[in-house]
């Protein structure tokens, strides 16, 4: 079966959503700007046409209006049996996968877990909601420490039942574990403290 390709949890009509966090933003944000004008135009003519009964250009118009709001909003991807989702915290970006990883989905999900990747940026790996996860997802968590690692970013997995069990007790020696997304947020603040600290003595030994 042909995989297909992650897509926006809600309307599939409107198209691929481009993550907040990607290098696309510009150009979404450009588009979107363009769409809405052009949207208030047709608005205009079709407020001036429905009266006589032409109402398929309206319900195009809302239709195509609720697309541009999912492409700004809906930051939540389906692939194939998994849904992921990112946000952006102060420390960190958290992204959070729910429902099934297998052979099917694992490489949608990676590919996609790997745009919300940039520079130096923490990342907190949430799966503490996966319900099933086959040992096909273990190239998914290398994937990810490997481009982190690249990337000279700190990563952080939460883990639920699904991934202790087939990872069991090696899981803490193979990847950087909390037990929830608040203790690793907390752990990367200790660690930026730390290094503060540090960096001031350093600062008042040369001052």
């Amino acid at each position: 079966m042909p995989h297909e390709a992650c897509a926006p949890v809600g309307k599939r009509a409107a198209g691929r959503r481009p993550h907040i966090f990607s290098k696309e933003l510009d150009a979404t944000v450009g588009l979107v700007s363009f769409d809405v004008q052009r949207w208030e135009t047709e608005f205009d003519r079709v407020r001036a046409t429905q009266r006589q009964g032409e109402w398929g250009p309206l319900m195009g118009i809302a239709i195509t209006a609720s697309s541009f709001a999912d492409r700004q909003k809906n930051g939540t991807f389906e692939c194939s049996g998994a849904v992921v989702r990112a946000h952006c915290r102060h420390l960190a970006t958290i992204v959070t996968i729910r429902g099934e990883i297998d052979a099917v989905n694992v490489d949608q999900v990676t590919e996609r877990i790997q745009h919300f990747i940039h520079g130096t940026n923490p990342v907190v790996l949430d799966v503490g909601d996966v319900s099933h996860f086959s040992p096909a997802g273990i190239s998914l968590l290398a994937a990810i420490d490997e481009e982190c690692h690249a990337a000279g970013a700190e990563w952080t997995l939460v883990a639920g039942p699904a991934v202790v069990e087939l990872l069991g007790e090696d899981m803490a020696t193979m990847f950087p574990v909390a037990h929830s997304v608040h203790e690793a947020l907390r752990n990367l603040a200790e660690a930026n403290s730390s290094r503060r600290q540090l960096m001031l003595s350093l600062v008042r030994k040369t001052a």
